[in-house]
């Protein structure tokens, strides 16, 4: 089965609402995302390689995404959880104001 941009936006909506940023990389958020009702029809790893091969890679893309969200997960994606944490916090929270 195909995904479409509403399935991509999907995926990014439940990231954003689960701060899921730093666990990206893990299989644990691909699992029980692939468990939720609206991805019965997925595996973790069919949503785990849509999102780093075509979701990531196209970022910029997803109108339902702010700037802000999109650094956070570029960062996360290049951080431990802690220092995400201290990056979010001190260098990410001043350029709130410049949202898309």
């Amino acid at each position: 089965m195909m995904y479409t941009m509403d399935d991509d936006e999907l995926i990014i909506n439940v990231i954003i609402e689960n701060q899921a940023y730093y666990v990206l990389r893990g299989k644990t958020f691909w699992k029980d995302l692939a468990q939720e009702e609206t991805f019965r029809d997925r595996t973790l790893e069919g949503l785990k390689t849509r999102f780093f091969r075509y979701i990531h890679p196209n970022i910029q893309k997803y109108h339902n995404i702010s700037l802000l969200e999109r650094r956070k997960i570029e960062v996360a994606l290049h951080q431990t959880k802690q220092n995400f944490a201290y990056e979010t916090e001190e260098g990410l929270s001043s350029d709130s104001s410049s949202d898309d």
